[in-house]
């Protein structure tokens, strides 16, 4: 596992549930790892819209569809020791800002 040998690792999931992100903390304490905790936060409609516009272009690897937002608003768990990222931006003020998250004594 790269997480046991020392490598950095990005796990990207919807994380909306306590359970699992409660295990990803464990995962990482357990590797020696400290886990930087991100929140992309987009209006669901509007992540509805971008996932239509890439369905409609056949360039959209994710499973996600415009049902799935509303379902995973509404089960949703508050993540207050996220760092909450809006992406409503461009993509370089949103890397940016996941960036310096990651920056050594960031968090």
């Amino acid at each position: 596992m790269l997480l046991r040998a020392g490598e950095s690792v990005i796990v990207d999931a919807t994380w909306s549930n306590n359970a699992h992100r409660a295990f990803a903390q464990e995962v990482a304490a357990g590797n020696g790892a400290e886990l930087a905790a991100i929140e992309c936060r987009l209006d669901p409609q509007l992540a509805a819209e971008r996932i239509r516009h890439r369905q409609a272009q056949d360039v959209d690897a994710s499973d996600a569809t415009p049902d799935l937002v509303a379902l995973l608003t509404d089960a949703r768990h508050a993540w207050p020791g996220a760092h909450q990222i809006d992406t409503d931006r461009a993509i370089d003020a949103v890397l940016a800002d996941a960036i310096a998250v990651l920056e050594p004594g960031a968090r």
